[in-house]
């Protein structure tokens, strides 16, 4: 009998060798739903990023606002390619807010600034000031995801915070 088994013609080994074609066909079923459900999950990620971003850019530029009226000084925020930094004026000279933590991107940004802003309040940088009485230079930020910048996804919208001069913000961004 072990002799048999030992002399299997070669055409028998190479047939049991491989997959069939069915169980290559269930891999790939099996991988095609797994990378769905991923990029699913991956797009409400990305949708949470953004949501959680555009209301922390909210709520620091209400709490600059604020602290502006409170301590009776103009403060300024400039954005940069890392996130966002307050300054405070006292006396004509700029410095980094202690009371105002920097806000670091989780997405991409783009903004807008009004560059004549920087002579004309001699401001250390391009970036948003906000008087003592509640007034700020009006203004607009883009937030969208890494794959909405390189146009590979179409179906996330990115989001436009945008505010006038007393800090309301556009209705499509609430």
């Amino acid at each position: 009998m072990r002799a048999n088994l030992l002399k299997r013609s070669p055409r028998r080994l190479s047939a049991e060798n491989g997959f069939t074609l069915i169980e290559v066909m269930v891999v790939l079923v099996i991988i095609s739903i797994v990378m769905g459900v991923g990029m699913l999950s991956l797009n409400q990620n990305e949708q949470n990023q953004l949501r959680v971003q555009t209301n922390k850019v909210k709520s620091l530029l209400e709490f600059v606002s604020d602290l502006s009226a409170f301590d009776q000084k103009m403060y300024l925020v400039v954005p940069e390619a890392t996130g966002l930094t307050a300054y405070r004026s006292d006396k004509g000279v700029w410095e980094i807010a202690s009371k105002v933590n920097a806000m670091d991107w989780v997405v991409e940004a783009e903004w807008q600034t009004e560059p004549s802003a920087v002579q004309r309040y001699e401001l250390p940088k391009p970036g948003w000031v906000f008087w003592p009485s509640g007034e700020v230079t009006p203004g607009s930020i883009s937030l969208m995801t890494l794959s909405q910048k390189m146009q590979q996804q179409e179906t996330i919208e990115p989001q436009v915070i945008q505010w006038n001069v007393f800090l309301q913000f556009s209705p499509e961004d609430s």
